[in-house]
C-alpha cells in the first residue's frame, strides 16, 4: 500500500476551489473525481488510507472548496496515527466551504490538546460550513 504524503514545513497550501471546482485530495484509485486515472477501468476500489496525509506544520494554509477523501491512518505504535488532515501545534489553517469524508481519521492534531480543544477547533470549521461524514473516527486523539 501506498504511504504518501505532503507536509508543509517550509511552505502553505492554498486550495481554492469554488462550488463548481472544488479543490479535490484523494486516492488514486478513486474514479469519482477525474476519471480513470489510474487506467484499470473497475479493478481497484479506493478505501480509507489509501494515502496518509496533508500534514500542515507552517501556518496560513487555507481548504476553500475542498474535498479530502481516502486519507489517514491508523497502526502501532500509536504516533503513527494521523488524520487525513493532520495539523501541529500552534499552526493556524483555514478549511472551510470543504468535505472531508472516507478517512481513517478526519482529522489530527500534533500537540497536547484536551479533547474540549479538539471538539472546540472542530467545530470551528463546521461553522465555516465544513462537513465531515462517513470517516472511520472524527479525530486523533480519539474524543468521546
Amino acid at each position: 500500500m501506498n504511504r504518501s504524503w505532503f507536509s508543509t514545513s517550509t511552505t502553505k497550501i492554498l486550495a481554492q476551489g469554488n462550488i463548481n471546482q472544488p479543490i479535490i485530495f484523494t486516492s488514486l484509485k478513486d474514479d469519482t473525481y477525474g476519471g480513470d486515472t489510474n487506467n484499470d477501468e473497475v479493478g481497484t476500489q479506493p478505501y480509507e488510507g489509501d494515502w496518509t496525509s496533508i500534514q500542515l506544520r507552517r501556518s496560513g494554509s487555507t481548504f476553500n472548496h475542498s474535498v479530502i477523501r481516502y486519507g489517514g491512518r491508523m497502526g502501532s505504535p500509536w504516533w503513527v496515527n494521523k488524520g487525513a488532515v493532520f495539523i501541529d501545534e500552534n499552526v493556524e489553517t483555514t478549511i472551510k466551504n470543504s468535505l472531508i469524508e472516507k478517512n481513517i481519521y478526519a482529522i489530527s492534531f500534533s500537540g497536547s490538546f484536551t479533547c474540549s480543544e479538539i471538539d472546540s477547533m472542530i467545530d470551528e470549521f463546521v461553522a465555516e460550513n465544513t462537513v465531515f461524514q462517513n470517516n472511520q473516527q472524527l479525530s486523533y486523539p480519539e474524543c468521546p
